[in-house]
């Protein structure tokens, strides 16, 4: 359960006897925002609904501060 999120962080309770994630393992989280995420890189890859994939170009790189 993710608890709490900001801008780099995420705090997450695991439930008493739930699954743990290991080591390494990857883990999926969908961030509520992606501000400085984007800020910090000179592309990104997009993904729809339908599969289809792009890359789009951050114009605006490392603008935010």
């Amino acid at each position: 359960i993710i608890d709490k999120l900001n801008d780099y962080h995420g705090l997450v309770s695991l439930p008493a006897g739930g699954p743990r994630a290991r080591i390494g393992e990857v883990v999926a989280v969908v961030p509520n925002h992606v501000c400085p995420v984007v800020d910090l890189v000179s592309s990104f890859v997009a993904v729809g609904e339908d599969g289809r994939v792009d890359h789009w170009a951050v114009d605006a790189r490392g603008r935010s501060g």
